[in-house]
């Protein structure tokens, strides 16, 4: 394993959805050690196909684990790391994407030309104006993250759920990541069957699967060690994801526990029984009273 995710990378802090009980080792991710290694030759400017990769992997199967591990690790050695998130609730707002991206790196923003920070800036909406051509906004968004670079000595850009990226950020991303020189690294993650510029970018991609049998069985052994074997071997042939047999062994082993619980039906109250709709009385109809009476 490469040095980037030794024993000196600090302990990654993970989404909601990771279940952190289930990390392991050193880097912290069981079974995942050859993508580990090619995400760190990307980072540290060392693959052989260039400072690019693009995770491709089902919902569930870790890649957001993948890049929390990544990012934890990088930050720890210094440079500036952007970790952005897309949300397909924005898939529709232009540049939105590329906001994410671009704006933690503001501070470098006045060293640009004046040109092109006029372009960013009526991009963005911080000055009126009409919408600058879509080239002057890739030029002006490669100036800055070269710059970004160049000063903070290192600059990674993790992108997340990149499925939902909007189109222009899309195109915008792809343009810089495909000129990016020395000190600049992309690393993204994305569901597969999707089509959009950063998709037709012929970046570098790794296939995130499913865990093996061996590797689900270590990681419910790491996380929840007291599991009832039935459970266990539930969750150990299920396995869709870095932490999803994890959880569902979880969720099964609380559902014991709450039946467990529960009251023996021979404490319980007796309940009166219940009368079937079919056994109830006719209704009785009362006369119907004669027009004019009281």
């Amino acid at each position: 394993m490469a040095d980037l995710f030794g024993t000196g990378a600090a302990r990654p802090g993970h989404r909601p959805r990771q279940d952190s009980s289930a990390m392991t080792g050193a880097h912290g991710l069981v079974g995942r050690d050859a993508l580990l290694g090619q995400i760190a030759a990307v980072l540290a400017g060392r693959a052989a196909l260039g400072p690019a990769l693009l995770l491709r992997g089902q919902p569930g199967a870790g890649k957001s684990a993948l890049l929390d591990t990544a990012v934890a690790a990088v930050r720890a050695h210094g440079g500036r790391t952007v970790h952005a998130g897309a949300l397909e609730c924005e898939a529709g707002l232009a540049f939105s994407g590329l906001h994410q991206v671009l704006h933690p790196l503001r501070e470098w923003a006045g060293t640009l030309p004046q040109r092109q920070r006029y372009a960013l800036d009526r991009t963005f909406g911080v000055v009126g104006g009409d919408a600058p051509d879509r080239l002057a906004v890739s030029v002006a968004a490669l100036a800055l993250v070269e710059c970004a670079a160049e000063q903070a000595g290192a600059l990674r850009i993790v992108v997340d759920d990149a499925q939902w990226i909007d189109p222009s950020s899309a195109e915008v991303l792809a343009f810089v990541v495909r000129r990016t020189g020395a000190g600049v690294a992309f690393l993204g993650a994305a569901r597969p069957g999707t089509d959009s510029p950063l998709d037709q970018a012929g970046l570098p991609e790794a296939v995130v699967a499913a865990l093996d049998a061996e590797a689900a069985g270590q990681l419910l052994d790491a996380a929840h060690p007291a599991l009832p074997p039935a459970v266990r071997g539930g969750g150990r042939g299920q396995s869709a994801g870095a932490g999803r047999a994890a959880r569902r062994a979880e969720r099964a082993s609380a559902g014991r526990a709450r039946g467990a619980a529960r009251e023996p039906a021979a404490q319980r109250s007796p309940r009166a029984p219940v009368r079937r709709p079919g056994a109830l009385p006719p209704v009785r109809r009362a006369p119907p009273v004669a027009a004019g009476r009281p």
